[in-house]
């Protein structure tokens, strides 16, 4: 089981986090793959279901955002990207091998845009394309999530990350932004409820992206905890594949067959 989270904010960026487990085609679990990415201006993107159309779909998503690049400083527009793609999506999915295709597959990627109407000038959607059709679905607007895949934890990882636009939390979001470290604050605070509160459905390593106009950050969620007695416990991002050659070659090209994300 997985999840890909994507999140909009009303204060004008949004962020994508995502696990990194997969099950294999005999069953058992590996956390090993990086499953989000950057994949052009300000756009981020994830994926669910099968490794390898998921990975194929990342490099068609990429693709298709450098055929006609934006000029340098400018955006893409989500919704735009969303229904142009869909159709591409489509043809990458009916053109695998049916046993890829039994394992399903969505995209969720989170971009940012100029918003005049906005106070702070920009604006962040999260779109989610789910196989067969991929048709789009565009959260656009204030202080929303989505989310890709089937693992718990999902809504114990809204509410850590929520705690950081409450009152509550509201002076330590400011001090990160100001930082410019939101993604490292927010990947700091999973990792600490990773260890905490385990949800053995899903990887407790994390991905942490934060995308604004102008800016994408990544972090991981590594920490290390000082116990009451004096040890010291490690939380460390495991090696995981960034490709389908990497991710084959890690686990072996036979239980890369259906392993689904």
């Amino acid at each position: 089981m997985t999840w890909v989270i994507g999140m909009t904010s009303p204060l004008g960026y949004g962020a994508l986090i995502s696990d990194v487990r997969v099950t294999l085609s005999d069953g058992t679990t590996r956390d090993v793959l990086q499953k989000a990415y950057q994949v052009g201006d300000f756009v981020v993107a994830g994926f669910s279901g099968s490794v390898r159309i998921g990975f194929e779909l990342l490099i068609d998503l990429r693709r298709f955002l450098t055929i006609d690049p934006p000029e340098a400083g400018s955006c893409w527009l989500p919704r735009w990207v969303a229904e142009q793609w869909s159709p591409r999506a489509r043809t990458v999915f009916l053109a695998a091998p049916e046993r890829e295709r039994a394992s399903g597959c969505s995209i969720l990627f989170v971009g940012a845009e100029p918003r005049e109407d906005s106070y702070f000038k920009s604006a962040a959607s999260v779109c989610v394309l789910r196989a067969p059709a991929f048709k789009p679905v565009v959260i656009d607007r204030g202080w929303r999530f989505h989310h890709i895949g089937s693992g718990a934890g999902i809504n114990r990882c809204k509410a850590n990350v929520r705690y950081y636009f409450s009152g509550e939390g509201e002076k330590s979001r400011l001090l990160a932004e100001q930082a410019g470290g939101l993604d490292r604050l927010l990947a700091s605070s999973l990792g600490r409820d990773a260890i905490n509160n385990p949800a053995l459905s899903v990887s407790n390593h994390m991905h942490v992206f934060t995308v604004r106009v102008g800016s994408v950050k990544v972090s991981v969620n590594n920490m290390s905890r000082h116990d009451q007695d004096g040890s010291v416990t490690h939380f460390r991002m495991p090696p995981v594949a960034t490709s389908l050659k990497e991710f084959e070659r890690m686990i072996g090209s036979a239980s890369a067959d259906s392993a689904r994300a």
